[in-house]
C-alpha cells in the first residue's frame, strides 16, 4: 500500500511550477495524492493522460462528482446544474442548443466590446496605482 503525497503543493511565484509537481510530471503521470480536506484523489500530471481523462466520459464523467462527497482541493461551492458538469447525451443536447448563440459571426461581433471592457479595466488598474503580478 502506497502513501499518498500531500496536495496541493507549496505556493509558487507567478506561474512557476512546484518542483515536486515537475518531478511527478516526469516520473508519475498519474499519482495518488492526499487532499487538504482529507481523503485521497488521483492527480493527472501530463497532457497525454489529462486528454484521456477529459475525453472519456464513460470512465471519467463529471456529472457524478457534482454535489457529492468526492475529494477536492477546496470545499465545494454548491451551484445549480450547468453544462460544464453534464455528461453526454445530456451535455450534447445542451451544447447543441447554446451553440447556436455562439456562431463565428456572433462571437466576432462581441470581440470589439470585449476588448473595450478589458482596456477600460486595465486603465482603471493603472489609474489607481495597482501593480499586477499576473
Amino acid at each position: 500500500m502506497t502513501t499518498a503525497r500531500v496536495y496541493p503543493f507549496g505556493p509558487q511565484h507567478r506561474l512557476d511550477v512546484d518542483p515536486l509537481f515537475a518531478e511527478l510530471r516526469e516520473s508519475e503521470p498519474v499519482v495518488k495524492v492526499r487532499m487538504p480536506h482529507g481523503g485521497d484523489a488521483w492527480l493527472v500530471t501530463t497532457y497525454a493522460e489529462a486528454k484521456v481523462v477529459w475525453s472519456d466520459d464513460r470512465r471519467f464523467g463529471r456529472a457524478a462528482t457534482v454535489g457529492t462527497d468526492v475529494p477536492r482541493a477546496r470545499p465545494v461551492i454548491q451551484a445549480s446544474r450547468s453544462i460544464h458538469t453534464m455528461d453526454p447525451p445530456e451535455h450534447t443536447s445542451f451544447r447543441r442548443m447554446v451553440g447556436k448563440a455562439f456562431t463565428v459571426r456572433t462571437v466576432a461581433r462581441l470581440e470589439e466590446r470585449a476588448k473595450e471592457i478589458v482596456d477600460d479595466l486595465l486603465d482603471q488598474i493603472v489609474d489607481h496605482g495597482h501593480r499586477q503580478t499576473w
